[in-house]
């Protein structure tokens, strides 16, 4: 071994990541996801089929 050569540094053993260990996890994010993706679109549409009844379709607010 020369004196350019990097010497290894011995590391604690630790047991691997199976695939397991992460799935809660990542379920839940999946669902806070799926919620949030849910809210926006009920939000949008709360507002903007009233305002196409209004703009578009002449209704008026009574109508509405």
């Amino acid at each position: 071994m020369t004196a350019s050569e990097p010497t290894s540094v011995s590391r604690p053993r630790t047991t691997p990541k199976t695939p397991r260990d992460d799935a809660p996890r990542r379920d839940v994010r999946r669902a806070w996801a799926a919620y949030a993706v849910s809210q926006a679109g009920s939000g949008i549409g709360a507002g903007a089929l009233p305002l196409v009844a209004i703009l578009l379709l002449d209704a008026s607010d009574w109508q509405v």
